[in-house]
């Protein structure tokens, strides 16, 4: 389902517990006492590939009704902790004390990380809005927007509802904010029209959450002139200073990756 079918795992958590006992249910034929022809092993790959089956989903999907993104948010979320340079969270794009205006800056800076995510790691990455990584923040924004966030594991989906509705009438003319500030990054023109369209808006629950996807394409993308990447959980502030270097393990760690 990975290599032949070119799939990717929707949720591993999930997956997991559907995994669980799968012997038992689909392969009996491993513990009869006779011995299993090629006829009995493809009947053993298709029963445990029709238990799990759901839990899998194509790489590219364009139509965000084919694909479940509560379930794809929770993926995200496990996955963060262990691949941190290719997964970034904000919780939302006004601040919640002292000036409460729409932050340019701060989509300025995701822009210049999708930069750098691209640079950095050859498969998807992701900044999601609408999630606060501590219970600090959570809070705080609960108390502004009276949000009852959802608590995941250690993060708190409190999404962005409140503040589109708060400072923009609604979230149609936020994501438009978004779009129209994407407009002023400082890259060019195939990178802009990367990013922008693989922004997207979904719902966790009650909780409106945005996306903000790219993949890397086939050379490394430029912030303000300059290459940067990203280290760990965080852009490096410098840019690239050995450009032969980093365009020999650009060029390296994309033919590796098998789904390009």
């Amino acid at each position: 389902m990975l290599l032949d079918k070119n799939q990717k795992i929707q949720n591993y958590k999930n997956l997991a517990k559907l995994i669980k006992g799968v012997a038992t249910q689909c392969m009996g034929e491993l513990q009869l006492n006779k011995k299993w022809n090629s006829q009995d092993r493809e009947q053993m790959i298709n029963a445990v590939c029709g238990v799990i089956g759901k839990q899998f989903i194509a790489r590219e999907v364009e139509d965000p009704t084919r694909v479940s993104w509560g379930e794809n948010l929770e993926n995200i979320l496990n996955q963060s902790r262990t691949e941190n340079v290719c997964y970034d969270f904000k919780i939302g794009l006004h601040n919640l004390q002292g000036d409460t205006s729409f932050n340019t800056k701060l989509v300025l800076k995701i822009v210049k990380t999708l930069t750098a995510m691209a640079n950095s790691h050859a498969g998807e990455n992701y900044v999601i809005l609408g999630v606060a990584d501590n219970k600090e923040s959570a809070e705080k924004h609960d108390e502004k927007y009276s949000s009852n966030p959802i608590k995941y594991d250690s993060f708190y989906i409190t999404g962005i509802g409140s503040e589109a509705k708060e400072y923009h009438k609604n979230i149609d003319s936020y994501f438009q904010k978004i779009q129209q500030t994407l407009d002023e990054a400082p890259i060019d023109e195939s990178t802009e029209r990367i990013i922008q369209r693989n922004v997207n808006c979904f719902k966790y629950h009650d909780k409106d959450f945005i996306v903000m996807k790219i993949i890397r394409e086939s050379k490394p993308m430029k912030y303000d002139g300059q290459y940067f990447v990203r280290k760990t959980a965080n852009t490096d502030s410098s840019p690239v200073d050995d450009i032969f270097e980093f365009s020999q393990e650009f060029t390296a760690q994309t033919e590796r990756y098998p789904y390009n």
